[in-house]
């Protein structure tokens, strides 16, 4: 099984969870009940486990790319160079 984070004290949990169970007894277990601040981070992660589950391969991590990537595209206008 996957673990993953608690949102608040970053304490290892299962990957189906948002809060550990210490943060769930203080904070409820309804995401209508959480402060706002609490609910957008929840929000962000869903987001990204969505992505994640959806996309795996279409992402590269821009470490994977060459430092004068940009430099390399020299078939490529100088107006349309701030789109990569």
């Amino acid at each position: 099984m996957t673990q993953t984070r608690c949102i608040v004290c970053d304490k290892k949990i299962t990957y189906q969870f948002t809060l550990c169970r210490g943060c769930e007894d203080e904070y409820g277990k309804r995401v209508a009940d959480w402060p706002p601040w609490l609910a957008y981070l929840a929000r962000e992660q869903w987001k990204e486990k969505k992505r994640r589950k959806r996309n795996p391969d279409r992402e590269l991590p821009f470490s994977d790319f060459p430092e004068n990537f940009i430099d390399s595209l020299s078939h490529i206008d100088d107006k349309d160079k701030d789109r990569f």
